[in-house]
């Protein structure tokens, strides 16, 4: 059995959560694949979020879902982009991602 936290981020605008459809197919699916776990969830039924303002829930996962957080969405100011050679393989989207930083730092 493989042991990792998953993480799944979801911007929320005013209470509403964007594209809720497409996290919630990668969220089951990764589930599957990975625990072989075949009941799904919908994520909309388990978040609970802010009424106003613009946030990031933040739901780590493994078997279950282990936390659900609400941050308050800071937009990155992103300086300068760059192609990368890289043979790290990410069909998952971990919560640990030190493998894509050490790229990124090099």
């Amino acid at each position: 059995m493989i042991s990792c936290l998953l993480l799944e981020t979801i911007r929320i605008e005013n209470g509403e959560a964007l594209n809720v459809s497409y996290h919630n197919q990668r969220f089951n699916r990764s589930r599957k694949e990975l625990f072989s776990i075949d009941k799904t969830i919908d994520l909309s039924q388990v978040i609970t979020p802010p009424d106003k303002g613009v946030y990031r829930c933040r739901i780590l996962y493994d078997h279950d879902i282990q936390t659900i957080e609400y941050l308050s969405y800071q937009p990155k100011i992103i300086q300068a982009t760059a192609i990368v050679d890289s043979s790290i393989g990410y069909p998952y989207k971990y919560a640990d991602r030190k493998q894509l930083e050490a790229v990124l730092a090099t």
